[in-house]
């Protein structure tokens, strides 16, 4: 597989990746890279309409994000354990069998066309974005946090380099189970806090992910003239 990405690169003119990692990895084998930033289309992801829940007594905490997460999951299973009890674990797409006990719904895969409106149906109080620090997930994106963000939740989330791109209002924390706790707990505890951090991660993905904002660079990738070295 590697040998034939490299193939198509090397018969193409330019690359366009999502993050810095991406392009320092693939620059070599391809005349030109440039970085465009994942980004949300407004229609979409922007005003869907929410159906709140009416709160028993506990919050809900929630996840989304496919196979390959296994082990971001695993890392965190002990935190899902510590809260089980206490909140509303609401899981989509993927949940592992040593979590699923802990875990009040679980919600299948979606398709991408009805995913927005069923990851805001999760109708979560604060979101969560575990990430494993290694090489392959310090290529990723931030989608996950524009996500959250057009959601309005607050989130907590993996100190790896994707969810540090852009500086957003997150509760980044280090991958050892006292400090998600830790950072859990003082969200689950502060309902001004939650609104806060929800408010303005939805702002801070208002005012640099729209698609809108991205169209100029996309028309120049796709149509500037080629510049051999």
């Amino acid at each position: 597989g590697n040998t034939r990405l490299r193939r198509a690169l090397e018969l193409s003119d330019r690359l366009v990746v999502t993050t810095a990692p991406l392009k320092e990895y693939y620059q070599d084998f391809v005349p030109e890279t440039r970085v465009i930033p994942n980004a949300l289309v407004e229609t979409t992801w922007f005003d869907l309409p929410s159906t709140p829940r009416k709160r028993e007594d506990k919050l809900r905490v929630g996840w989304a994000g496919a196979q390959q997460h296994l082990g971001d999951l695993d890392m965190i299973q002990t935190v899902v354990a510590h809260f089980g009890k206490q909140v509303d674990w609401v899981f989509m797409g993927m949940c592992p069998p040593s979590i699923q006990p802990h875990v009040k719904e679980v919600h299948p895969f979606v398709s991408i066309n009805v995913y927005p409106q069923t990851l805001a149906n999760l109708d979560l109080d604060i979101a969560i974005a575990p990430l494993e620090d290694n090489p392959f997930n310090a290529c990723k994106s931030n989608l996950r946090l524009l996500e959250y963000g057009a959601m309005g939740w607050p989130v907590v989330c993996s100190d790896v380099y994707p969810f540090r791109t852009g500086n957003p209002p997150v509760l980044r924390v280090v991958n050892e189970c006292g400090a998600w706790i830790e950072a859990l707990e003082s969200l689950l505890c502060d309902a001004e806090l939650r609104q806060s951090l929800g408010d303005g991660l939805n702002r801070w993905v208002k005012s640099n992910f729209a698609l809108s904002q991205h169209v100029d660079a996309w028309f120049h990738a796709i149509f500037d003239p080629v510049s051999r070295h």
